[in-house]
């Protein structure tokens, strides 16, 4: 699936009208859908994942190839944007906040707000990443 930047917008309008349609037919409540774009045509799509499962790991289960090297992380960068109405809440650990403003793709502002309030940037080290709710989930690109 190939969705152009063009058709963004009626892309996620579409998605969000579906999860709407869908929440009272999810058979756990702790399942959440992922998203996969611009990763390969062949695997991008949506899938069903549990809440707290590593992103890295349901990509690896689905073919997707997102970027997991844990020796260098600045090649491990993803673009998450979250798609529930409200940001949920999402403690994210020191260090990763810590490696993501030493790459350049966060500020230090920028993370401090991320702790005080227990939300997390759009930029994320994908092995350092859990599933926290339904998110789209893209390539990084500086």
């Amino acid at each position: 699936m190939v969705v152009k930047p063009s058709q963004m917008k009626e892309f996620k309008e579409f998605f969000h009208m579906a999860w709407f349609y869908d929440q009272s037919k999810k058979k756990e409540k702790n399942m959440a859908r992922v998203i996969f774009m611009h990763f390969d045509e062949k695997t991008d799509g949506v899938y069903d994942a549990k809440i707290g499962e590593p992103i890295v790991r349901l990509a690896k289960e689905k073919g997707v190839p997102v970027p997991a090297d844990t020796k260098d992380y600045a090649n491990s960068l993803i673009y998450v944007e979250n798609l529930a109405d409200e940001e949920p809440t999402s403690y994210m650990e020191d260090e990763e906040l810590d490696v993501l403003v030493s790459l350049g793709a966060i500020t230090k502002d920028e993370a401090e707000q991320c702790q005080q309030f227990t939300i997390s940037p759009k930029i994320r080290v994908a092995p350092m990443m859990l599933i926290k709710g339904d998110i789209l989930v893209k390539p990084y690109k500086k």
